[in-house]
């Protein structure tokens, strides 16, 4: 029974609670977080997917005639675009919806 009364007690004080959370400086905070990493990933995001495609395709160059013929580097480089976009594409949703400024 006390532990019922108990649950019950803290579940009455829950809104007490959460009404004191200051919601202006925890986005404040988030966002001291988030926004340098976003700033940071528009940048590396498509620096290493040009990097990740001249390395697939200069160790393409660098195999011998009947490895190039089984391997074709271009179905790599488009996954290596596909996900830079995709990448991309989740930094701007972000911003859209005011996660990152």
């Amino acid at each position: 029974m006390d532990k019922l009364l108990m649950l019950k007690n803290k579940a009455m004080m829950a809104p007490v609670v959460l009404s004191g959370i200051n919601e202006g400086e925890l986005e404040k905070w988030i966002k001291g977080y988030t926004d340098p990493i976003t700033n940071l990933l528009i940048w590396l995001i498509p620096i290493g997917g040009v990097i990740a495609s001249l390395v697939t395709i200069v160790v393409w160059f660098t195999k011998d005639e009947e490895m190039k013929q089984r391997d074709n580097p271009y179905r790599i480089v488009k996954k290596i675009v596909f996900w830079c976009l995709v990448g991309e594409g989740m930094l701007a949703i972000f911003k859209a919806l005011g996660i990152t400024s």
